[in-house]
């Protein structure tokens, strides 16, 4: 599965919301590190119902200012 980053943007014709699990593989992280970027403001979310979703442009937009913010290490 390919690694979002700001060279690497997700398909355009994909979906824009994304579950969670989908967010961290594409991060490369653990579901939990998606938690925490929610918990701690990096990352918006939309509720659909019950369910909770990521925006891709909000995904790629927080792995843009961690990239600048962190040296490149997204």
């Amino acid at each position: 599965m390919p690694v979002l980053t700001p060279s690497r943007p997700l398909d355009p014709d994909g979906p824009s919301l994304i579950t969670k699990a989908k967010a961290a593989a594409l991060l490369s992280v653990n579901e939990r590190t998606v938690e925490r970027m929610i918990e701690d403001g990096r990352l918006a979310v939309r509720r659909v119902g019950p369910l909770v979703r990521i925006d891709v442009a909000d995904l790629d937009r927080a792995v843009s200012i961690g990239a600048r913010t962190n040296g490149g290490a997204a």
